[in-house]
């Protein structure tokens, strides 16, 4: 949401240049150019506050706003021509991916089925079920959110975006956007896990003592080959 939030922002603090750039690029006049970026603007806000506002996206549902967030992506990777950057075509195609298991997870059909006894079905209930399966059988609490954080630590170094301008600006930026785009799916996976705490601390543990482990072994075994070899 935030993505989408901080592109209406730059959207409409550039909005002279943005217009112009489409009007070029559709040819339909200044003024159909204003008014398909104030519906995307508009469609892309709207959607964000259903989605994270609960009394709203429990009424409404989740299903539209993220329909209508996932179009603005699509229309917006079309009229930028994103499919030429492989950066902005991934991101794209990750928000997509957040944005259908928003729809489909948000508001969790097996636990309102359990709470009001009736008992539901359907290939979107199917979905959910396979997928919270899956999550809780890899324990994506601890994968998902260990690569997370290497991802967010990851464009934190690397792509200080807001330590340059011009080309190279939007170069970092859009890397930066990218790997916040996977940090969202990651924690959307994570969130899906639904193994016991316990169970996810004690197995958290032993992951990271099997990887220190194997880290501890392989430079034990180079420094052995490093003697070995100035010892012949």
């Amino acid at each position: 949401m935030l993505l989408f939030i901080d592109d209406v922002r730059r959207r409409i603090k550039h909005f002279r240049a943005h217009s112009t750039y489409i009007n070029a690029v559709i040819g339909r006049g200044n003024l159909v150019s204003t008014t398909l970026l104030l519906l995307l603007s508009v469609a892309q806000i709207t959607s964000c506050v259903i989605l994270i506002i609960p009394s709203l996206y429990r009424r409404m549902g989740t299903a539209i706003p993220s329909i209508a967030l996932g179009s603005t992506a699509f229309m917006e990777l079309i009229i930028y021509h994103g499919f030429r950057d492989n950066e902005i075509f991934m991101k794209v195609c990750i928000i997509e991916v957040c944005l259908f298991m928003v729809a489909l997870l948000r508001r969790d059909a097996r636990a309102r089925s359990e709470a009001i006894g009736i008992p539901l079905s359907g290939t979107s209930l199917v979905i959910e079920e396979y997928i919270r399966k899956r999550c809780t059988f890899i324990h994506t609490s601890i994968i998902c959110t260990l690569l997370a954080t290497f991802v967010l630590l990851w464009a934190v170094v690397f792509y200080k975006f807001w330590n340059f301008s011009g080309t190279a600006f939007e170069m970092k930026r859009t890397s930066f956007t990218l790997c916040m785009a996977e940090c969202g799916l990651l924690a959307f996976l994570a969130g899906q896990d639904r193994s016991p705490s316990y169970h996810i601390v004690e197995k958290s543990c032993n992951i990271l003592h099997k990887v220190s482990r194997f880290v501890h072994v392989k430079l034990h075994r180079m420094h052995e080959k490093k003697n070995r070899k100035k010892h012949l």
